[in-house]
């Protein structure tokens, strides 16, 4: 993962995690460093003159890949399932709202919700890390998935190529299915009706974002009454 300062003296930091778009990926690894990145990027002054849906000026950070599908679209999913504690479906539903293209494949999938079973966090927290370089503790969760993706690795090319290619196919069908749902609303809507289709997306971008900030209100609600607890461990799985 690595970070550098935007060229041209604009306020603009960059983080990049150098990753292919392969199920067999290990992205959890990432996830916490990420999720944390974000973070402080959306609480960060804005002085960029970036504006959100509504017209309000609001820190923003861009999450992208080549295609802006599966790999961005699994790192904004787990940002949003830490945000707010809310399960892998519930989380893409609210990302898909605002890019309804995303379709994480299904290897980012699986890890998704190892990422949900182990509370957000696939490290244990009671480790000290006095010092920096120690490797921290993986939740068993966590070794378990990587236990099965290096037995598939050991088994031999032939195997992860099947692997590799049936993600590939599932991400597709479910991409496909997607776009056939959406089609007959978008061919209804007629070429004289761009600027009218225009205006009800910001409309639902800003409904979204409204949305989000509801959320957002209600879980900082929850957790100055004291209706929050952290979870040592994953032991049990989130309530949506």
């Amino acid at each position: 993962m690595e970070v550098e300062r935007s060229p041209g003296g604009a306020n603009l930091a960059v983080k990049t995690i150098e990753i292919d778009d392969d199920p067999l990926v290990d992205i959890l690894q990432y996830l916490e460093e990420a999720c944390d990145w974000i973070e402080a990027g959306l609480g960060r002054e804005s002085d960029c003159g970036g504006y959100v849906a509504g017209n309000q000026p609001q820190p923003g950070v861009l999450v992208h890949c080549r295609q802006g599908i599966s790999r961005s679209g699994a790192f904004v999913v787990a940002f949003l399932m830490r945000k707010f504690k809310v399960s892998y479906s519930a989380a893409l539903t609210l990302a898909r709202e605002s890019r309804t293209e995303i379709c994480p494949n299904s290897g980012f999938e699986k890890q998704l919700r190892v990422w949900e079973f182990c509370q957000y966090n696939v490290f244990r927290d009671d480790d000290k890390q006095e010092d920096k370089h120690k490797v921290r503790s993986k939740k068993q969760s966590y070794k378990t998935w990587l236990a099965e993706r290096d037995n598939l690795l050991q088994r031999g090319e032939e195997d992860v190529n099947r692997a590799r290619f049936s993600s590939l196919a599932s991400m597709a069908a479910r991409f496909g299915r997607r776009r056939q749902e959406e089609a007959p609303g978008e061919q209804a809507k007629g070429t004289n009706e761009d600027e009218g289709r225009k205006n009800v997306e910001q409309k639902q971008r800003k409904e979204s974002w409204e949305r989000v900030q509801k959320m957002e209100q209600d879980w900082n609600e929850r957790l100055i009454r004291g209706q929050v607890h952290a979870e040592g461990d994953d032991i049990k799985g989130p309530k949506e």
